[in-house]
């Protein structure tokens, strides 16, 4: 059982634009409040969560996991892609990675290839950016990962911590 931490009335109203990719200035101009105010809600809800030192993407991904925030799909209507192999991938190692070099082994790409994916993958997506692009995927029910790979040896799921985990083949095709 996961236990999610408990966020202030605040600091929700602050998560609550995260995985729209809205930036700290964005929502404190939305929620008529200072960018400093803004920041030190976004360091609370990392540091209550544990996931100091990440990027906004798997921030994003952290809320949306835990349940305290909506997926951008419930007020944008954005269809959901078809998406291959290798891109649900991709999208699953944006989600639980920050550093280039991560991304790349998790998504089984040349580091040298993340950026270029990442920003084809969200423009295909129809996502502002790649934390938009984790949100949307949320609402989708894309992620958390629960595809599987091609048959074969197991594919590898990216997680958290930079371990991979295996997916269970017999989840080929399904559409989650």
């Amino acid at each position: 059982m996961t236990i999610t931490p408990q966020l202030s009335e605040a600091e929700l109203r602050v998560a609550q634009y995260i995985p729209y990719g809205w930036s700290n200035s964005r929502i404190a101009l939305e929620l008529h409040l200072g960018e400093n105010t803004i920041a030190t809600h976004v360091r609370r809800i990392r540091r209550r969560f544990g996931v100091v030192g990440v990027s906004r993407a798997v921030l994003a991904d952290v809320l949306l996991t835990a349940g305290g925030v909506q997926p951008p799909t419930s007020f944008w209507r954005i269809p959901a892609p078809q998406l291959t192999f290798a891109e649900l991938l991709l999208l699953g190692a944006i989600a639980r990675h920050t550093r280039v070099r991560d991304i790349a082994h998790a998504a089984g790409i040349p580091r040298a290839d993340v950026h270029g994916n990442v920003t084809a993958l969200t423009r295909r997506s129809r996502a502002v950016d790649p934390v938009h692009l984790v949100g949307l995927s949320h609402g989708w029910q894309l992620l958390p990962l629960t595809l599987a790979g091609p048959p074969g040896p197991p594919a590898q799921a990216p997680d958290r911590t930079g371990s991979s985990k295996a997916i269970p083949a017999s989840n080929v095709g399904s559409s989650a």
